[in-house]
C-alpha cells in the first residue's frame, strides 16, 4: 500500500491503491460502526462512499483508488457532505444514506441532509 498525504486548504486527504472490493469495507465491523454508506446512482462492487459523523471523515474508493479526506470540524464536514451530495445528484442522480441509525441520526442533528432523492436531468 502506498499512502500519499496531500493538505488542501490544511485538510488532510489520504490516497492509496487497494486490490479489493467494497465488501472489504462493508462487511468490516470495526469499519461500519464509525461508518454510515453513501448511496448513489453508480454503486457497485468496485465503487462506495463512506461518511463518518464521528471523526469528520468521507472515505471514497473507486476501482481499487482509496481516498480518505478528514475534516478539521464539523462546519468543513458538513461543507464536503454536502458538496459530495450535490456532486452525485447532478452527475448519478441520486444519493442517499444507509446504515446505523445512531449515526445518521448524528449527521441529522449537525445539519447534514441525508434524504434520499433522485435528481432527473
Amino acid at each position: 500500500m502506498i499512502l500519499l498525504t496531500d493538505w488542501k486548504n490544511k485538510m488532510k486527504i489520504e490516497r492509496c491503491f487497494i486490490g479489493a472490493s467494497t465488501s472489504r469495507f462493508d462487511l468490516s465491523e470495526k469499519f461500519m460502526s464509525k461508518n454510515v454508506h453513501g448511496n448513489t446512482g453508480q454503486d457497485a462492487f468496485h465503487f462506495g462512499i463512506w461518511i463518518n459523523p464521528l471523526d469528520f471523515i468521507i472515505t471514497t474508493f473507486c476501482e481499487g483508488d482509496w481516498i480518505e479526506k478528514t475534516c478539521n470540524n464539523v462546519c468543513e464536514f458538513v461543507k464536503e457532505v454536502r458538496a459530495l451530495r450535490e456532486w452525485y445528484l447532478d452527475e448519478t442522480e441520486y444519493f442517499g444514506i444507509t446504515g446505523d441509525e445512531k449515526l445518521i441520526k448524528m449527521l441529522t442533528d449537525i445539519n447534514v441532509n441525508i434524504n434520499a432523492e433522485y435528481r432527473r436531468s
